[in-house]
Parts: structure tokens; C-alpha cells; sequence
């Protein structure tokens, strides 16, 4: 769906920006500072982290009438129901230039598990419990050594600069800021505050970037960012139509948030969107999308290792796997007899 595409690419550019391109914030959190001056040392300071390691839940439920779901639909209704479960931890390192990221799908009795690891400039990928090595691979995209992974990848001040000249900011997309309160996570002293992001205000201030031209040569100078997203670049007409339609589609965004009183680091970010169909538009038997999602952050700043795979297979291997007969299909049939997981 052409529509979905976009929403996706604009998620992700949202996402970006709102990391990039902050205000300056403070060492520490205060009582004294506004909640809006907290989130904006937050936003700030957790764009800086150097290293640290993550743990992730992401659960996503579909919403269905059975009244109005086509009967050809009802098997996959049945698949997806019930929620679909995303989670997993990561270490990375920007100083030791390291990344392990191990990650569980699961779904309809079906649990599926993966991983991938990044040592400077070297890539693997776990595949069915087996480690494949991706360097190659990677380079072959233009992603991987060749173009430096851990290098900068624009000039920030430049980048902020041309948003600040569009008068747009960031930090603002995250609409009314409420202080929760100061709590304890983990023995660290944190501050919670709660958002109600502004879906209209970050769709048009996002399309006015994508349509200024000298912000889009600063931010993807080769166009290799868009074709990573794997989407076309929507056109005005169609720019116009979605930004129109997608904050009818918002029937609830949340987004929670606590920083270290300590450092300004954020230590958990939660967030809940609800969405449904575009107004005046109907998709048969679907009523809504919900995804609740979960990061905790730990080590903040602290020696990370990760070690290259003891064992593993070239690249091609990997690609004669996948070439091979009906692919994982075996696998998943079997897992969903008993439910147990299995590596992928």
C-alpha cells in the first residue's frame, strides 16, 4: 500500500529528526526546570550516549470485526488476533564500534529468533542458530565498510541550521509535556514525564523538509537513504493527500519517558499509538492497529564488548540456504505444532 510506504518513510525521517536535532540540554535534570526544558535535556543528552546496552518489547495487536471480515479473511485473522511480540536486547559502542543485537518474533504459537553482530567494520548474521558473515554483502549495498559504518554521516550543526531557518522544531512535536514525577528505576534516580505528540504539526513540518531542497541534499546527498528505506520519494499530490489523511488515522499516541536525574540520559522510554482506518475509508474486517512499545536503557557509558562469532559460514552459504526448496516454511510448520521457538 502506497500510503503505508510514506507513513513509514516519515515515521523514520521523524525519528531522526527529533534525535538530531535538539536544543542543548542540560548535565543534570532539576524540580526547577520546566517539563518541557527536561524532555528537551533528554532528547539531547540520549542523542550523545556512546554506548550502552538496551532491552525492547514491542507488542502489536490487530483489531478486527468478524461481522465485517471477509470469509476468505478469517485465517489470517486467526493468525494475527492474537498480539504479535517483538522483543530482544542490544550492546552497542560507538568508541569500541560494536553493536549485538538479539531479537524474538512471535506469533500464533510461532516464536522465530535471530541476531546480528557488528565488530568495526565486519557484519554477521544468526540464521536458524548458524552465524553467516555479511561484510561483503554489506559493502555490495554501499552500506558497509567501504563508506566508513561508524562515520558521521552529515554535518549536525549544518543540519540544524536548516531546520532552525525553516522555523521548525523538533523537541515540539511531542506536543504537551506533563511531569509525572521523580521515581526510581534500578536504583537510579529518574524524573517521568508523559507526551501527547502532535500528529498534525510533525506531518507538516516533516513534509516541509521533504520538500525543501536544500535540506534534502544535506540529509541524503546520494539518495541512498530513501532507497535503504525502500521507498519511491512520494510526489507533492501524493505528499499532500497523506498529510491530509494521517492524523485522522491517530486514534490514540502516548509517548512516556524518564530521564536520570544524574545525567539527563533516558533510562526507559515507553510509547502506545492506536490507529485506525483513514477517515472515510473502510478495510473490511479491520478496525484498528495498536502497538504498545518498551526501551530500557542500562550501562550507560560504560565498556561494552562484543566479540566476533567463534564459528561461521561465508555469505554464500547463506545465500544457498535461501535458495534452496520452500525456505523456512518447514521450520515455521514445524514450530507451530508445539510452540516452541526455533533460532532464525
Amino acid at each position: 500500500m502506497r500510503t503505508l510506504s510514506i507513513l513509514i518513510l516519515l515515521v523514520v525521517l521523524a525519528a531522526m529528526l527529533l534525535f538530531t536535532a535538539t536544543g542543548c540540554g542540560g548535565s543534570d535534570l532539576s524540580s526547577e526546570q520546566q517539563p518541557e526544558e527536561m524532555l528537551e535535556a533528554i532528547l539531547d543528552a540520549s542523542a550523545n550516549m556512546s554506548s550502552g546496552t538496551a532491552t525492547v518489547q514491542a507488542d502489536l495487536q490487530v483489531n478486527f470485526d468478524l461481522q465485517e471480515l471477509p470469509r476468505q479473511d478469517l485465517e489470517f485473522a486467526s493468525v494475527f488476533s492474537g498480539p504479535i511480540n517483538l522483543s530482544g536486547t542490544m550492546a552497542f559502542s560507538d568508541k569500541s564500534q560494536v553493536v549485538d543485537l538479539d531479537m524474538t518474533a512471535g506469533a500464533a504459537g510461532i516464536t522465530i529468533n535471530g541476531g546480528i553482530r557488528v565488530v568495526e567494520e565486519q557484519f554477521w548474521m544468526r540464521v536458524l542458530g548458524q552465524w553467516y558473515e555479511l561484510t561483503e554483502a554489506m559493502q555490495d549495498t554501499g552500506y558497509g565498510a567501504d563508506l566508513g559504518f561508524w562515520d558521521e554521516p552529515y554535518d549536525v550543526e549544518e543540519f540544524e541550521k536548516l531546520i532552525a531557518d525553516l522555523g521548525i522544531e523538533p523537541v515540539e512535536w511531542l506536543g504537551e509535556v506533563t511531569l509525572v514525577g521523580k521515581e526510581t528505576l534500578d536504583e537510579t534516580a529518574v524524573y517521568h514525564l508523559t507526551c501527547t505528540p502532535d500528529v498534525a504539526l510533525i506531518m507538516s513540518d516533516v513534509f516541509r523538509l521533504l520538500q525543501d531542497q536544500e535540506f534534502m541534499t544535506a540529509l541524503d546527498p546520494t539518495g541512498d537513504l530513501l532507497d535503504f528505506i525502500g521507498s519511491d520519494f512520494p510526489t507533492p499530490a501524493e505528499l499532500a493527500e497523506v498529510e491530509a489523511m494521517i492524523p485522522g488515522m491517530f486514534q490514540d499516541l502516548t509517548v512516556d519517558v524518564w530521564g536520570a536525574k544524574s545525567d539527563a540520559i533516558a533510562r526507559k522510554i515507553t510509547a502506545h499509538v492506536k490507529v485506525g482506518p483513514p477517515p472515510g475509508e473502510e478495510i473490511d474486517g479491520i478496525e484498528s492497529i495498536e502497538i504498545a512499545m518498551t526501551i530500557s536503557l542500562d550501562d550507560i557509558n560504560r565498556r561494552v564488548d562484543v566479540e566476533a562469532p567463534e564459528k561461521y559460514l561465508p555469505f554464500s552459504a547463506l545465500e544457498d540456504f535461501f535458495g534452496e526448496g520452500p525456505g523456512l516454511m518447514p521450520f515455521m510448520g514445524g514450530a507451530a505444532g508445539n510452540g516452541e521457538p526455533f533460532d532464525f
